[in-house]
């Protein structure tokens, strides 16, 4: 049941951001510190003592209350992390394992990510070689372009474009 929470909580709020951790937990130092204040300054006069562990009463269970929601927000954190992790790590097999080229691009054309099958094309030894170059890099000329205006059609458009068939030689000749 708890599992079942969680996963349609983070469906809803993927990440919970460090400032609301941090927020919370300034709140959680300033409560502390009235609860602090009030403690020493109550036994000034017995009037002022009811009134100041009244106040302290309060801020404690305040400051508790925000401890909790604290303690809870870490936690989510945590397990949002641990989610983005095992993603991660399936993308990381997946790209490294499928031999078909998958390939991510920014706007501009260059390559964020390649997988193992493409790089091994490319002649590249680790995929990471291929990141912040364009098709001009890895093609000729005329592949490169045709490319990149497919590719901007395709960003203008939001549609891609299916049953092409792209002939290159790789830079071994095949």
């Amino acid at each position: 049941v708890l599992n079942l929470v969680t996963m349609t909580f983070f469906k809803r709020f993927p990440a919970i951001p460090g400032m609301v951790i941090a927020l919370a937990a300034m709140l959680l130092g300033s409560m502390i510190t009235v609860v602090l204040i009030a403690l020493t300054t109550a036994h000034a006069a017995s009037t002022r003592m009811l009134l100041a562990s009244s106040a302290g009463v309060a801020a404690v269970g305040l400051a508790l209350l925000l401890l909790v929601v604290v303690a809870g927000l870490l936690i989510l954190r945590e397990l949002a992390d641990r989610e983005y992790n095992t993603d991660r790590d399936f993308l990381n097999a997946f790209l490294e394992h499928i031999p078909d080229h998958v390939y991510f691009k920014d706007r501009s054309s260059r390559f964020l990510r390649v997988n193992r099958a493409l790089a091994n094309c490319f002649g590249l030894s680790d995929p990471a070689e291929a990141t912040a170059k364009t098709d001009s890099d890895m093609f000729t000329p005329e592949h490169a372009g045709r490319a990149l205006e497919d590719e901007q059609r395709i960003i203008e458009t939001g549609r891609g474009i299916t049953g092409m068939e792209e002939k290159e030689t790789w830079p071994d000749g095949h």
